[in-house]
């Protein structure tokens, strides 16, 4: 690509009044967008600038051109708009497709015109309004020739076939064409999707290819179009922050939080629910309350579930018509709530600043834009609470944060990807699948190499996924300063919102708020943050036994110890007592509601919190005392004693082990009677396993953390386990418009 203007010509910019009141939906049409006008613009410019004394005219000129440009800019995005409305539509991917390539032909000719103007006699008086480096940026610039419009055209038509393509999983096996959905068989099922994935990385690496085309440093150039204040290097740097020290902390939480079932059922409209959502605006400002009559009395969005409408959530600016648009395709309710009040933040954002339409060289500031709309959600989680109840604040309140904390290190890995693609030779699939898979393993993502080709944004808009790292450090940072004061906390976010026009750093500046990439202890502190938000066990970061801490702080049976530095402890080399092992096997076993029942133990006091779980065990024949009198519910439980408990746990699930075979245990003639059996049958069941020298030591301690492993171990072993099959994993699917924030789901 020859030198571009990279300087913002912010001078150039139409600007719309603030707080802009909008044209209604009804009044908003789509019409097939042509350079006709802007031509006959064009052509009249080349004649005045050829007169004395004609500045004014030409000004004159410059505000038609803004105008005309402007209504194929909104064509295009009315064009984008209806394309999601309608995904089958042949008619508005070939409308889609049209605008696009008027508005890039628009681009050009808007940047030839504006070269002639300052290339005249007036070049004094535009450096005079315009600045040094707008003017000498536009004589800088050079046409596109017609190699490099070719390249834009089979760009355009790479990026058409992705959408068509991505829409759902199909592939042409053996000559006949199948649908993954129409398909029960798995093996075929996974060859359907492995050939759809790999048909979408050509796609990708195909759009590489071209780009570098363009340019050998495309890449760096989106970095620059974006305005960014930061190089692909200072990301480089960010993510290994990001990968050193938070990806495990995001790990931590995805691993043991348990979401938990929302009471929120939704038969009515999602207008309906919205309309109560929106009830908790008044508590942030009214500004916002502002914005959503605006959107409701011109009917300025689009939140009905359809099967005709592409996934995802987005919002999108009509500036000819000093309207903003609000689009959801809705999943369950929870998940539709947190994409509506973060879209809602780019709404009212819009709303209240200037719309921009973008000349040659400018871009929008993406990292402000999306500090306003990632923090929108978690300030909104106490008037959920209010509005929805308890129960469904708590799930919202868990999944906007862990959205949000999730765009940290899913940005990081994909930018890190994008930067490989685009300084590889010779890309192949095999490599972009191994490089994304180290990625997913670096950042410890629940991804894996097959699911890259499902990322959107990096067909349509290399390099933007950074900013929702970024920007999500800066939303989450705003919502630490709420937990802190409430009033700090909104006026920190009304600042941002005043201050998106602006760029990424005056949000910063104005809102103070610290820039992540020199910012080490801001990182520390949303590990933190999120460490005593999900109560995770800060004590069991590679431990042996995490992944088993991990499932049972998931489920629910265990809480750990909250510690007073506000963090939560799960101790797991302490030794768990009797008691306390009963009320781990009480959780596997049953949520029976226990009420208080006296047992024959003489040492179980009725009113002590273990009581009634030992009653149940004793009731259950899972534990019979250490004599007919005594339980021993204080004392540490014995690596014998813990055995048959397990023992009787798979009797109780009428699970039977072959006892066939003899067991190697060193130690064997250490195991009390009573305990033989029991030991040789989980021997065999592979539940319990002795150490490195062939020992079980019978009446050595347990800790916790071997207390909660062994009982994963039975649990597993009798089939209980929800854990996916291994052949399973790693089949998912992406949802075709995936923020950056959104879980993998698993295609079942």
């Amino acid at each position: 690509m020859k030198k571009r203007i990279v300087a913002l010509l912010l001078v150039l910019s139409m600007l719309l009044s603030a707080a802009f009141a909008m044209t209604p939906m009804k009044e908003i049409q789509y019409v097939a967008p042509y350079l006709t006008g802007l031509e006959k613009i064009a052509a009249r410019v080349e004649k005045e600038v050829l007169r004395s004394d004609n500045m004014q005219t030409l000004l004159n000129l410059y505000s038609e051109m803004q105008e005309e440009f402007e209504r194929i800019y909104t064509m295009q995005a009315i064009a984008t708009l209806r394309q999601m409305q309608n995904a089958t539509s042949k008619y508005y991917a070939e409308q889609y497709t049209h605008s696009s390539q008027m508005y890039s032909e628009a681009y050009e000719l808007v940047r030839e015109t504006l070269v002639c103007m300052v290339e005249s006699e007036y070049e004094p008086r535009f450096r005079k309004l315009w600045g040094d480096e707008t003017v000498d940026a536009l004589l800088e610039s050079q046409a596109i020739d017609e190699e490099e419009q070719a390249i834009y055209a089979e760009l355009a038509q790479k990026r058409e076939r992705y959408r068509a393509l991505s829409l759902e999983p199909m592939a042409t096996i053996d000559g006949k064409q199948y649908f993954m959905d129409e398909v029960s068989e798995f093996t075929l099922r996974r060859r359907i999707y492995d050939q759809w994935a790999r048909d979408l990385g050509q796609i990708y690496i195909d759009i590489v290819g071209l780009c570098k085309k363009l340019d050998k440093n495309y890449f760096l150039l989106t970095y620059q179009a974006y305005n960014r204040s930061y190089t692909p290097v200072d990301a480089a740097v960010f993510e290994e922050t990001v990968a050193a020290s938070f990806a495990k902390v995001y790990e931590k939480v995805e691993n043991s939080v348990a979401f938990g079932e929302s009471d929120l059922i939704w038969d009515d409209r999602m207008e309906d629910l919205f309309d109560i959502a929106a009830q908790g605006f008044a508590s942030v400002d009214e500004s916002l309350v502002a914005s959503y009559d605006l959107m409701k009395k011109n009917r300025l969005f689009d939140v009905e579930y359809s099967e005709t409408k592409s996934s995802g959530a987005f919002t999108v600016a009509f500036p000819s018509y000093e309207s903003v648009f609000l689009y959801v395709q809705p999943t369950d309710e929870i998940s539709a709530l947190t994409s509506f009040y973060h879209e809602f933040g780019h709404f009212n954002q819009m709303r209240q600043g200037n719309l921009h339409v973008y000349w040659p060289g400018e871009q929008a500031d993406l990292d402000s834009a999306e500090v306003t709309s990632q923090a929108l959600p978690l300030l909104m989680s106490d008037q959920v609470d209010d509005l929805f109840g308890e129960k469904v604040g708590e799930v919202f309140t868990k999944e906007a944060l862990i959205n949000t904390l999730f765009a940290i290190p899913s940005a990081c890995a994909i930018d890190a990807f994008e930067q490989f693609a685009f300084s590889t030779e010779n890309l192949t699939y095999e490599a972009l699948c191994r490089k994304f898979d180290e990625l997913c393993k670096t950042y410890r993502l629940p991804w894996n190499g097959q699911t890259w080709p499902q990322i959107q944004h990096i067909y349509n808009a290399p390099g933007y996924y950074i900013s929702y790292a970024v920007s999500a450090t800066s939303a989450i940072e705003v919502w630490l300063k709420y937990l802190e004061n409430e009033t700090l906390g909104i006026g920190t976010y009304l600042a941002a919102v005043d201050a998106c026009e602006s760029g990424y750093r005056a949000v910063l500046a104005k809102a103070n708020l610290r820039n992540p990439f020199y910012s080490p202890d801001l990182m520390e502190e949303i590990s933190s943050a999120a460490e005593k938000t999900f109560r995770v066990m800060v004590d069991t970061y590679d431990h042996w036994a995490e992944e088993s801490v991990d499932r049972f702080v998931r489920s629910g049976l265990t809480s750990g110890y909250r510690a007073s530095d506000g963090k939560t402890y799960f101790r797991p080399d302490q030794n768990i007592t009797r008691a306390e092992f009963v009320k781990l096997l009480y959780g596997i076993c049953t949520d029976e509601e226990l009420s208080e029942e006296s047992t024959q133990f003489t040492d179980v006091e009725q009113g002590t919190w273990y009581a009634r779980y030992v009653a149940w065990a004793s009731r259950e024949g899972l534990v019979k005392g250490v004599s007919e009198t005594e339980f021993r519910p204080d004392d540490t439980i014995t690596r014998q004693d813990m055995a048959v408990m397990l023992y009787r746990y798979l009797s109780w699930r009428k699970k039977s082990v072959s006892n066939t075979g003899e067991v190697a245990i060193a130690d064997k003639g250490e195991i009390s009677p009573y305990a033989r059996d029991a030991v040789a049958t989980l021997y065999r069941a592979k539940i319990l396993k002795g150490f490195p020298n062939g020992a079980f030591a019978p009446r050595d301690t347990v800790t916790r953390a071997a207390a909660i492993t062994a009982i994963c171990g039975a649990y597993d072993y009798i089939g209980e386990s929800v854990d996916m099959p291994e052949e399973e994993k790693g089949y998912a699917v992406m949802p075709a418009f995936m923020p950056a924030q959104l879980l993998v789901p698993t295609v079942q």
